[in-house]
């Protein structure tokens, strides 16, 4: 599981166990490195997130680099278009833009 597993501890908090998920992660994608799990995870305590960011960009970089460079709806500025997927084609022709800039501002796509 990409998330990684849940626990509850003495207290009934919830934490995630990082190293079932990171066992996981080298199991799928570089098993010559599960030897040094507990090492990489003392190595991280307490910023499992960066490495686990890290990890997705060295050995997914096609979904790490998906995910932060295609921007969000919501992220544009209004009257801004998302960029059109790549290969879109529309009635048996590519799609084509025109991005619209008055001293540097972004003002649309037409």
């Amino acid at each position: 599981e990409k998330s990684g597993a849940k626990t509850e501890n003495k207290e009934g908090a919830t934490t995630t166990d990082y190293r079932a998920k990171l066992v996981a992660f080298y199991t799928k994608h570089n098993p010559s490195k599960l030897s040094t799990v507990d090492k990489t995870l003392e190595s991280y305590e307490g910023k499992e997130d960066v490495l686990f960011q890290k990890l997705e960009r060295k050995y997914c970089p096609s979904a790490a680099a998906a995910a932060s460079s295609q921007p969000t709806e919501a992220a544009l500025p209004p009257g801004v278009l998302p960029p059109p997927p790549v290969g879109e084609v529309k009635d048996g022709r590519p799609t084509v833009y025109l991005d619209l800039t008055l001293g540097g501002e972004t003002l649309g796509r037409v």
